[in-house]
């Protein structure tokens, strides 16, 4: 009767000690989520994040706050995200860089990205579009290249350091044979006022970062890094037309940490995939040269599992490091 007694009193300690946590997730969220973004304001991922978190917040009953945390290509975001309580009220909107490009880059994190966060939802997808100043007289990526190769060790380019433009870059680089410079600024805002003014005339950019310069007609679009020409810039070739498999893209997603309680992310996850769906968003996805991505959690971590080794390959071959 005594054990029988102790039992029960163990039992009913258990499900009150519980309960709170079950309701906790039940009323989720009762407060606004912070989202971090890995890049500054004016960056494509800052672009994104202040476009789909208002449909969040819409679909959730609670504000969506951004922090832009641009520092060492998401790590610090991330680090900072494995600080915070893992209750679903800090969430980060992970690029293709942190997830497929900074374990070789910056393989002393602290943290694995395939073990310590996990997928939330997938958001967009952007494409690399290659960018000149009007000064330079070029129509078409075949002129640029042209006009590189005439003076070798002139021109110098954009290209922000361990992202999909810096690989689209290399790439185009190998291709052609160019000698030229690259630089990278941590600032997007810094990186678009050199390239208005001419002072690096080229630019391996997001379409967000450049969209109101190239829309005034003070940058000229070249290229675009997709399969096949994008809506609504189909005058833009695609670089696939003129060198096959040049394709390059990247991604954005919602994660969380790992222990994260999966009601509590099958419920965000289930607004992330009403947002992006909603006509609004993606008509401003297709205005900034992004798409919405519908792929499931299974299908989606695939590809990010696809993307690391692929881009691993990459850096290996083409020799590149953090600045």
């Amino acid at each position: 009767m005594l054990i029988h007694r102790q039992f029960l009193a163990l039992a009913a300690s258990l499900l009150l000690a519980v309960t709170p946590v079950v309701q906790a997730q039940d009323n989720f969220p009762d407060r606004p989520i912070r989202l971090f973004v890995t890049f500054g304001p004016g960056s494509g991922p800052d672009t994104l994040a202040r476009t789909i978190a208002p449909r969040i917040s819409e679909a959730l009953g609670q504000n969506v706050v951004i922090e832009n945390r641009p520092a060492a290509n998401g790590n610090v975001a991330a680090q900072q995200l494995l600080q915070e309580k893992r209750d679903g009220y800090t969430l980060i909107l992970a690029t293709d860089s942190l997830m497929t490009m900074n374990p070789y880059l910056l393989p002393k994190s602290g943290f694995d990205v395939f073990t310590d966060l996990t997928l939330v939802a997938p958001v967009a997808e952007a494409s690399v579009f290659v960018v000149v100043n009007p000064s330079l007289k070029v129509n078409n990526v075949q002129e640029l290249v042209s006009l590189v190769r005439a003076s070798p060790g002139k021109y110098t380019y954009f290209a922000p350091t361990g992202t999909p433009h810096h690989l689209l870059a290399e790439r185009f680089t190998a291709a052609n044979q160019l000698n030229w410079v690259r630089v990278s600024y941590r600032d997007p805002q810094q990186a678009l006022s050199e390239m208005l003014g001419s002072l690096v005339p080229i630019g391996f950019t997001s379409f967000p970062q450049v969209a109101s310069s190239v829309n005034a007609g003070k940058l000229k679009l070249l290229g675009v890094s997709t399969s096949s020409r994008l809506e609504p810039h189909t005058s833009v070739p695609a670089l696939n037309e003129i060198y096959p498999g040049m394709e390059e893209a990247a991604w954005f997603a919602v994660y969380a940490a790992s222990g994260t309680p999966r009601p509590v992310i099958d419920k965000v996850a289930q607004a992330v995939a009403k947002a992006r769906a909603s006509t609004d968003v993606q008509q401003r996805l297709a205005q900034f040269g992004m798409r919405a991505v519908m792929a499931d959690a299974p299908a989606f971590n695939a590809r990010v599992k696809a993307d690391n080794l692929r881009r691993g390959d990459l850096i290996r071959q083409s020799g590149i490091r953090m600045d």
